[in-house]
């Protein structure tokens, strides 16, 4: 028997309420693969995952819960917390990537003077990357010092 369900906002089908099994539809234009992948994986101990759909159109999940005396609500609100964890994580991921590009190629040319003079040169020539939004190269000392 299908029950649509939508408690507290999330949309979701309950297709077996006794074996705790319901059906889950993300846009991927919201909710890319890979953000999901990542979700269910945290949820590998609480449930079964089964995917189905074409991911670039319509992602469905059948998730069916480990613990049938589970809360059925209460996993898919959390379950909907982790992609958004996931979302954020990759978001900052994304807005770091040529900071650590940097200082990985800062680590791999330590050796090479030349190389080094040169990174440097590049490093500080771009003013973007000088910015300091976060006031973090401030010494603690002088953001903090009660000089009156």
């Amino acid at each position: 028997m299908e029950v649509n369900s939508n408690n507290n906002g999330n949309n979701y089908k309950i297709i077996d309420n006794e074996q705790k099994i319901i059906k889950i539809n993300y846009n991927p234009s919201f909710y890319s693969l890979d953000i999901i992948y990542s979700g269910c994986y945290v949820f590998l101990d609480k449930a079964y995952f089964n995917f189905q759909g074409n991911p670039k159109e319509n992602i469905e999940i059948i998730i069916e819960l480990k613990d049938k005396e589970g809360n059925i609500d209460n996993f898919v609100k959390e379950f909907n917390n982790s992609l958004i964890n996931y979302i954020e994580y990759k978001q900052n991921l994304d807005n770091n990537k040529e900071l650590r590009q940097l200082i990985l190629q800062r680590a791999l040319i330590t050796n090479d003077k030349e190389l080094v003079e040169e990174f440097e040169e590049d490093l500080f020539s771009d003013d973007e990357l000088l910015e300091d939004p976060q006031d973090i190269a401030t010494p603690w000392e002088e953001k903090y010092s009660n000089n009156n």
